[in-house]
């Protein structure tokens, strides 16, 4: 069965280059940026990765080119890899690409790599992604997705709809984008503040989206016409329960920014949390959990209709199998919930029993206690993690929709529009 699906999909690819190679210009475009800063224990997974992306856009009709590492891949058709090594020369390929495009043709970025750190709480368009330095004493170049954006902004025809998918550490920067340049919206497996990969040697997310992605191209191109940007972020977030549920969509993120909530409060950086002095450390928290915990389902569900004008009714039908999962199986749900909770409350019982002294001797123990009990509640509520997931932006949607201008309910409308479209 395995080796059935593979010599299918390699026979896609073979036609699909076949198909289009006498048309290498004017169509629609997707750029893979991959591979940066190191050949490390993550070097394999942004190759896969890579190729994924790559292999999809050709079967889809696009003219994709990967900008990652030396340049030394092996990807079919040749000359489509091109050396990451300065911001020079992403910029110059972009120029290049998007003078291909017809008024209207989608321009596609997927960035896996390793991720920058923004420069503070206060500016995730300083997070970025690390450019391949061939020397090992040599510093890799830094592009932020302010960087970025200029880029995009400059050469891509505003005509043109541009989707991002970030996967690197730090990713929800890229939404930054999304917020700025009319017609774009992204996903990204992680927050503007948060390391995305738990597991360097493993990437849930990627495989999930692109999985579904190679589904539903299998199934027909037609089919893979119809996928859009927020389908495969389901995939890949329901795929990704070790990173808590932070990775988002950009119109979630923009109701975040606008509400001044989750990554968008003011918090310790990700470097202070993870090794700050005594006193700013305690036991880390999962929103997630928690709202599952404290949201109160029922009464925001009846809301649904109230935002179902701008949600549109592709979002609606998403939200609507939310609900009917969770009014069908919440029993279940409630308790592995309130068991986490319990556990997680006597955690932070612990914590609060110790002075300064003993809370940095035992602040691994009890961090170590923690990750047990949130590994066990990852691999029970795997099942309804985007359940939950969803039902938890509802409310904040709701919230949004109270306190909303004119201008940013627009945009948020925007965003939906763009992500619930086709993505090829």
């Amino acid at each position: 069965m395995l080796e059935s699906q593979f010599i299918a999909r390699i026979a896609l690819v073979v036609a699909s280059v076949a198909l289009h190679a006498s048309t290498a210009f004017c169509k629609p475009q997707t750029l893979v940026i991959a591979g940066g800063a190191s050949r490390d224990r993550s070097y394999p997974v942004f190759k896969k990765n890579s190729k994924n992306a790559f292999e999809s856009a050709t079967m889809m009709g696009h003219n994709a080119e990967v900008f990652a590492e030396d340049g030394s891949w092996g990807f079919k058709p040749e000359g489509k890899v091109h050396a990451a090594l300065s911001v020079g020369d992403l910029e110059d390929l972009i120029e290049k690409m998007a003078k291909n495009l017809k008024p209207g043709e989608v321009f596609n970025f997927f960035i896996d790599d390793h991720g920058s750190e923004p420069k503070s709480d206060r500016s995730p368009e300083t997070s970025g992604f690390y450019l391949f330095s061939k020397s090992s004493g040599a510093s890799a170049q830094k592009v932020t997705n302010e960087e970025l954006l200029s880029m995009i902004k400059k050469y891509v025809p505003a005509s043109s709809p541009v989707h991002i998918v970030g996967t690197q550490c730090f990713s929800g920067g890229v939404h930054t984008i999304s917020f700025d340049r009319p017609n774009t919206c992204s996903v990204a497996n992680s927050d503007f503040r948060t390391t995305a990969k738990s597991d360097p040697e493993r990437d849930p997310y990627s495989e999930g989206f692109h999985d579904y992605f190679f589904q539903k191209i299998g199934e027909s191109s037609e089919e893979g016409k119809r996928t859009s940007l927020f389908d495969a972020h389901m995939r890949g977030f329901s795929k990704d329960t070790v990173n808590q549920g932070r990775g988002d969509a950009s119109s979630f993120a923009y109701v975040d920014s606008v509400l001044k909530e989750d990554s968008y409060t003011q918090k310790d950086s990700w470097w202070q949390r993870v090794s700050g002095s005594p006193s700013q450390v305690s036991p880390p928290k999962n929103d997630y959990l928690v709202c599952a915990v404290e949201g109160n389902f029922a009464t925001e569900i009846k809301r649904l209709g109230e935002i179902s004008a701008i949600l549109g009714q592709g979002p609606q039908n998403i939200y609507q199998k939310a609900i009917d999962d969770w009014n069908a199986n919440h029993g279940q749900y409630e308790a592995v919930i309130q068991r986490a909770k319990a556990d997680i409350a006597k955690i932070q019982r612990d914590w609060n029993a110790l002075d300064e002294n003993q809370k940095q001797l035992q602040r691994w123990k009890l961090t170590e206690d923690y990750e047990k009990v949130t590994k066990r509640f990852q691999q029970e509520s795997g099942k309804f993690m985007s359940t939950y997931y969803l039902l938890y932006k509802l409310q904040k949607v709701s919230k949004f929709m109270k306190s909303a201008n004119a201008e940013q309910k627009t945009k948020f409308a925007e965003l939906i529009k763009c992500e619930n479209g086709p993505f090829f």
